[in-house]
């Protein structure tokens, strides 16, 4: 059985807690704020999110 990829990790906390807060993320999934940061990029990048104008990200 696969292991599931951070970014699988990261979509399913999202969806669970319903949130896209960087510092709620943080403390969920006990990873590096930097790591962090670049896993949201890629889920807007693959868009997954989408980046309103402000911090705040949208689950697509």
């Amino acid at each position: 059985m696969n292991e599931d990829s951070d970014l699988d990790k990261l979509k399913r906390v999202i969806a669970i807690h319903n949130t896209t807060k960087i510092a709620e993320l943080r403390e969920i999934m006990k990873i590096n704020i930097n790591k962090l940061n670049d896993m949201m990029k890629e889920l807007v990048n693959e868009n997954w999110l989408e980046k309103p104008e402000k911090n705040n990200l949208v689950i697509n």
